[in-house]
This record gives C-alpha cells, sequence and structure tokens, in this order.
C-alpha cells in the first residue's frame, strides 16, 4: 500500500474527471473494490481553503464529475468520507 501511497503523493492537478483515472475506476469495479473518496466540504470551507478557483475549480465542477463517474461506473462501489 506504500506504494500506491507514494505514487498519489507525486501527482500534481489531477481531478476526478481525468481520463487517466477511468481505467482505475473500471479496475476496481470489475475486482468490486471499494473506493473512499472524500466527496466535498462545506461551502464556507470552499470559499475560504480552495481560492484561486483556477487553481482549484469550484464545488458544483467537482459534484457533477463525481455523478459522472457514479453513471459510468454503476457497480463501483464507493464509501464518502468527510
Amino acid at each position: 500500500m506504500d506504494i500506491i501511497r507514494e505514487y498519489f503523493l507525486e501527482l500534481k492537478d489531477v481531478h476526478l474527471n481525468d481520463p487517466n483515472l477511468e481505467p482505475i475506476f473500471a479496475r476496481l469495479e470489475d475486482l468490486r473494490f471499494t473506493l473512499l473518496l472524500h466527496v466535498s466540504d462545506p461551502d464556507l470551507l470552499y470559499a475560504q481553503n480552495y481560492q484561486p478557483t483556477s487553481k482549484y475549480g469550484i464545488k458544483s465542477d467537482h459534484l457533477e464529475a463525481l455523478k459522472n463517474i457514479l453513471e459510468l461506473y454503476p457497480k463501483l462501489k464507493i464509501v464518502g468520507r468527510a
């Protein structure tokens, strides 16, 4: 697991809707693995902590990307965490 952790720590500017992640989602779905995902923060935290939006994006875009993933991979199990 440390190898996976190190790999993802090196990634920069990767968003949920990045096409490079699609094979990972597909494989997780095939293997029936569960994805632990931090889905979102409250609106106030977005306004305070995720600036500039040109770098971090906006909350509605992040939620739309998650919706698209759920539609593309309907059997993918996701556990959201706060």
